[in-house]
C-alpha cells in the first residue's frame, strides 16, 4: 500500500540530514542508531553506497570485519547504546506445526511460481535476482494483472499465510508497541475513514502492514540495499522460507550494525529496513529460497498525517502562511528524532529474554 506521494516516486532529497558512508571499522559494541534521514523525516535515503553484487561469508567477515551471530531462531532484540530495541530476531513459535505450516508455505509460494508469468523487472531488479510481486494500496487498492491477483488472494486465504502474518504481528505489537500503534491507527484512517472499499492483505487483528511482497524464487538472496521508501523509523517484517542449509547461506546481513545473523527456514525478523542496509548471503546449490515480507510506505503516514492530502498539497496550501511554513519546518527536524524514541526500551523486556546489545 502506497500513497500518491509515494507511488513511483523518487527518494526525498537529504538537505542537511544526508545520510553519512557507513564506517565498518567501528566496533558493533558502540553502534549509535541515529541514522539520518530524508529532509521530510518520512523515509529513508537512497543507497548508492554499496557494490551491488553477492557476498560471501568469508568476504563479509574477512574483508569487512563482521561478526557472524549463530542465531537459533528464538526470539532476540537487537538494542542500541540507548538502551532502545531497534530491532527483532523475532523466530517462530517452538512447535512443530508452525514449522510445517512455513513448509507449505514455501510449497506454495513454489506451485504459484509455474503458474504466474514474471516481466523482466520482476526477475531482477536492485535487490536481486529472483520473482518477486507486491501486493499493496495506493489509497485504491494496487492494479494487479488477473492472474496476479488471483494468485494472491489464494495464497493470504491460506492458513500458513494467516499464521505466518499473524506471527509477525505479535512480534511488532510485543516489541515495538508505538511505533506498531502508529501502523494500526494509519491502516484504520485509511481503510475506515479514507477510502472504507479499499481491502486489507489480512484482517486488522493478523496485520498491521498496508502491504506484502511475495519473493518467489526459486533461490531469494537479495543484494545490498535500502528499501528508502518505507517509514524511517518504521520496521518490516521478512520471514526466510523453503529448504536450504540456514548454516551455509541465507544469512541476513546488517552492514550498518556489521551482523552477519544466521536466518533459518521459517523464521521471521523485524528491522527498520529504510535505513539499515540489507543483504542475504547466497544459498547452495539446488537450495530452494522464498520470502515473505510486510511493511507500510512512508507516503501513507505523510498522507494521513496531512488530513489525506500530499507533502506537495500542503506545502502550496501554506505557501503564504509564514507561521505554518516555520511550524512544518519544526515537525521535519524533529520527526526522526521522535519516531526513533517512540521504541521500546530494553528492560521492559529484560526479565523474559536475553539480548545482543550492539
Amino acid at each position: 500500500m502506497s500513497s500518491p506521494a509515494s507511488r513511483g516516486a523518487k527518494c526525498s532529497p537529504a538537505t542537511n540530514q544526508r545520510r553519512q558512508t557507513p564506517k565498518y571499522d567501528t566496533p558493533g559494541s558502540c553502534v549509535q542508531f541515529d541514522y539520518l534521514v530524508a529532509s521530510t523525516g518520512w523515509s529513508g535515503i537512497c543507497d548508492r553506497d554499496t557494490q551491488q553484487r553477492e557476498y560471501s561469508l568469508s568476504e563479509l567477515q574477512h574483508l569487512f570485519g563482521m561478526r557472524l551471530v549463530a542465531w537459533d531462531g528464538r526470539s532476540r532484540p537487537l538494542v542500541d547504546r540507548e538502551s532502545r530495541v531497534i530491532a527483532v530476531l523475532g523466530g517462530r513459535p517452538n512447535n512443530a506445526e508452525y514449522l510445517s505450516l512455513t513448509e507449505q508455505a514455501a510449497r506454495e509460494l513454489e506451485a504459484a511460481r509455474a503458474e504466474l508469468h514474471f516481466r523482466a523487472d520482476q526477475r531482477s531488479g536492485r535487490r536481486g535476482t529472483f520473482s518477486s510481486v507486491l501486493s499493496a494500496q495506493v489509497p485504491g487498492n494496487l492494479s494487479l494483472p488477473v492472474a496476479m491477483a488471483l494468485v494472491f488472494q489464494r495464497l493470504f486465504a491460506l492458513a500458513c499465510f494467516f499464521r505466518i502474518a499473524g506471527f509477525a504481528n505479535r512480534l511488532f505489537q510485543t516489541w515495538n508497541p508505538a511505533v506498531h500503534s502508529l501502523y494500526v491507527l494509519t491502516l484504520d484512517a485509511l481503510t475506515h475513514t479514507y477510502n472504507p472499499a479499499l481491502r486489507r492483505n489480512f484482517s486488522r487483528r493478523l496485520s498491521a502492514f498496508a502491504a506484502a511482497t511475495l519473493n518467489f524464487g526459486p533461490a531469494t538472496v537479495t543484494l545490498p540495499h535500502i528499501d528508502a521508501l518505507n517509514l524511517a523509523w518504521g520496521w518490516c517484517t521478512i520471514t526466510a522460507l523453503g529448504f536450504f542449509n540456514p548454516d551455509v547461506g541465507g544469512h541476513l546481513v546488517l552492514w550498518d550494525l556489521r551482523l552477519i545473523i544466521r536466518f533459518p527456514p521459517g523464521s521471521t525478523i523485524l528491522i527498520p529496513s529504510a535505513i539499515l542496509r540489507h543483504s542475504n548471503v547466497g544459498i547452495g546449490e539446488g537450495e530452494q529460497r522464498y520470502s515473505f515480507t510486510q511493511y507500510t510506505a512512508a507516503g501513507l503516514f505523510c498522507w494521513v498525517d496531512h488530513n489525506f492530502r500530499t507533502e506537495a498539497a500542503v506545502d502550496e496550501e501554506t505557501r503564504d502562511d509564514l507561521e505554518a511554513q516555520a511550524q512544518r519546518a519544526r515537525d521535519r527536524q524533529s520527526r526522526w528524532a521522535t519516531g526513533s524514541n517512540s521504541y521500546q526500551q530494553w528492560t521492559v523486556v529484560l526479565n523474559f529474554t536475553h539480548l545482543y546489545l550492539l
